[in-house]
């Protein structure tokens, strides 16, 4: 997307204040099943954090683990974009490296919760080939590079 920049970046400050924004965006609500302080220093400490941004302002965030070397799956934590960006390609950008970046680090599926009354949500991962597997989780099997 032109413009647009997406950079990796571990900032606790930067992740809280994109969620905090974001909040009631969520369905349901981020701050109604976490603390959002407490869950920004944890994706900063354990979890990988894309950015997409434009100029000085966030307007996309992912967040994703891709550090289980066992059984070699990853799992996203969220991917959201400010609703000005909601019908464009940027939550398929993000999507698209997160899925890349997990690859990169051998994981072989990629796992997510989602809300079973999201039904968007749920039609946006199914069209990146993700795959019910429980009432709110899905699974997408990798390809090798």
């Amino acid at each position: 997307m032109k413009g647009l920049v997406i950079v990796q970046d571990q900032s606790a400050e930067r992740i809280l204040r994109f969620l905090s924004a974001l909040d009631h965006d969520f369905t349901p609500p981020l701050s109604s099943r976490v603390n959002l302080d407490e869950y920004s220093r944890k994706l900063s400490r354990y979890a990988k954090n894309l950015f997409a941004s434009t100029g000085n302002a966030d307007v996309g965030h992912a967040a994703f683990y891709s550090n289980d070397i066992q059984e070699r799956f990853a799992f996203i934590s969220s991917i959201a974009v400010t609703e000005q960006y909601r019908g464009t390609s940027l939550a398929s950008d993000l999507l698209d490296a997160v899925i890349l970046e997990c690859k990169l680090d051998g994981m072989q599926s990629i796992c997510l919760e989602v809300a079973p009354c999201n039904a968007k949500a749920i039609s946006f991962y199914q069209s990146f080939g993700f795959k019910r597997i429980k009432y709110n989780s899905m699974k997408l099997k990798l390809r090798a590079r």
